[in-house]
C-alpha cells in the first residue's frame, strides 16, 4: 500500500461519517419538529377565491 490509496481510504471514511453525521442531524431536527407540532400545524392555502383546498402538512 502506498501512501496515496491511505490517504484515499481515509477520505472515504470521514466523508462517511460527515454524511451519516449529516443524516443523523436531519432526522433529530425533523423529529423534534414532528413532536413538537410544528409542521403538523401548519396549513397550506391552495387554490382560486372559487375552489379553496386546505393541504395539512403531515
Amino acid at each position: 500500500m502506498n501512501c496515496f490509496h491511505v490517504g484515499w481510504i481515509d477520505l472515504k471514511l470521514v466523508g462517511h461519517l460527515l454524511w451519516m453525521l449529516c443524516c443523523w442531524i436531519l432526522c433529530e431536527i425533523s423529529m423534534n419538529m414532528f413532536i413538537n407540532n410544528v409542521v403538523t400545524d401548519k396549513i397550506v392555502f391552495i387554490g382560486s377565491d372559487r375552489g379553496k383546498r386546505w393541504v395539512k402538512w403531515w
